[in-house]
């Protein structure tokens, strides 16, 4: 699935990191035993950029990248919207890994589509107050 905007995208693979790991001691020192992490958190990140399909003010259109950052209202924009999105995403999933577990973690991207939708809705709303130039 073609992502529509990176910066709402990464902001979600972020926060879904960040929520699982809330609380949890990072001890382990192998890379690869966070892979179950990583693709869980790639395949929300994924479901969630697919309900918001272009914010015209970080991105040129669905599926580009991130507008150039040429004005600081341009980066001002993109900077407040992805904050919004990865504390949004990352509230979701606070906690999670106490009563789940990383190895429990779904990588399959339907999984995640309830919450992934009504973290897109607490975005879409929030912006309607967010102060950005």
């Amino acid at each position: 699935m073609a992502i529509n905007n990176n910066i709402l995208y990464n902001a979600a693979y972020r926060g879904f990191i960040g929520g699982i790991m809330n609380g949890v001691a990072i001890k382990d020192t192998v890379a690869a035993d966070y892979v179950t992490l990583t693709q869980a958190a790639a395949a929300f990140a994924t479901e969630f950029d697919s309900f918001i399909i272009n914010d015209g003010l970080i991105s040129a259109a669905p599926a580009a990248t991130q507008l150039a950052i040429t004005t600081a209202t341009i980066a001002a924009n993109e900077q407040a919207r992805g904050q919004l999105a990865e504390s949004i995403c990352r509230a979701a999933f606070s906690g999670v890994s106490g009563t789940v577990g990383i190895a429990g973690l779904s990588t399959v991207a339907a999984n995640y589509a309830a919450t992934a939708q009504a973290c897109a809705a607490l975005y879409t709303e929030a912006l309607l107050l967010l102060i950005t130039p």
